[in-house]
């Protein structure tokens, strides 16, 4: 299907992984990577949807579906044979061997291979929030304490809550004045809330669809991570599982300017969905041959790009 094609959704019993972005123009440098069928399958439909903001001409909402079936396999799945001998005593020749046939790379210490080999290379470790600071985060938001402020370049929730820091503090959102996704500008307040409720919506309905029981969510070009907390914290309230989530930020790259912001931002949100599995990616490439040296992982279900205007470096075009 050409890139440029507005259709309508096949009528088909197959369903269908589904991807929301929001920016600034119909963005057609983030098209690579949807493409790639180890990731959410391969014979794109396309359906653009101009958003009801008032004075908004710019801003768009794409909804993407594609054709493919996701696995039901949602956690990792380890390549070590059950009734053969474990990943940590084989040799670092034959566990090289094994990375190589994945496509994976073989340098590194043998803990190194052995953790690149299980899949879990990406995987976030992180500690839970405590009770105690999450019921303080609920109360804010249910009194109206909540207010989002421009800090470190970024709009942010408060830094402290009743005196003590806030767990979502590094949390942050675009605050570029010219974006018309701003909700600190005049006019622009409601376009982030009323595309939230836009993908929650949809992936409720989508989730119903499908009946299953933990969705596998990714980002792209995530920053801070502030609309990703929302989104899938509301998901949760609303009985929708998630169980895993698939970042991707060249933030995560520790060359990158923004490392330090967007590290912190990662790990207060890891650390509020502790009982989540969650993988980091720098770039659009190493998930892609993740997913593919790793076939029963899956395919993503739902596909989220927001605050990410352009998005070609991430893909690695």
């Amino acid at each position: 299907m050409g890139r440029g094609c507005l259709e309508t959704p096949p009528r088909s019993g197959r369903h269908q992984p589904l991807m929301i972005t929001k920016s600034q123009r119909c963005l057609r440098s983030s098209w690579p990577l949807p493409c790639s069928s180890s990731l959410v399958g391969a014979g794109w439909v396309w359906v653009a949807m101009k958003a009801a903001v008032g004075a908004m001409p710019c801003t768009w909402w794409l909804i993407r579906s594609c054709s493919g079936d996701a696995t039901d396999q949602l956690a990792v799945a380890l390549v070590e044979d059950p009734k053969g001998p474990k990943l940590v005593d084989l040799t670092v020749e034959k566990l090289r061997e094994k990375l190589r046939s994945r496509g994976l790379k073989v340098s590194g210490r043998k803990a190194e291979l052995v953790d690149r080999l299980s899949g879990t290379n990406y995987l976030v470790r992180h500690v839970d929030v405590p009770a105690k600071r999450r019921l303080a985060v609920r109360g804010a938001i249910g009194h109206g304490n909540w207010q989002l402020s421009l800090r470190e370049l970024y709009v942010r929730p408060p830094e402290l809550l009743d005196g003590v820091r806030n767990p979502l503090c590094d949390l942050g959102e675009c605050s570029d004045q010219n974006c018309a996704l701003c909700r600190l500008e005049k006019g622009r307040e409601m376009v982030r809330p009323e595309f939230l409720e836009y993908c929650v919506s949809q992936i409720i309905q989508f989730s119903n669809e499908i009946g299953r029981e933990g969705l596998v969510y990714c980002t792209l070009g995530c920053g801070c991570l502030y609309f990703d907390w929302e989104l899938l914290d509301r998901l949760r309230r609303e009985g929708v599982s998630v169980s895993q989530a698939w970042l991707v930020e060249r933030g995560y790259n520790p060359r990158h300017n923004e490392s330090g912001r967007v590290l912190r931002a990662r790990s207060q949100f890891c650390s509020w969905f502790a009982d989540m599995e969650i993988y980091a990616f720098p770039c659009a490439r190493l998930l892609r041959q993740w997913v593919k040296a790793f076939p029963r992982v899956g395919q993503a279900h739902v596909v989220v790009q927001c605050d990410a205007v352009e998005t070609l470096p991430i893909l690695d075009r």
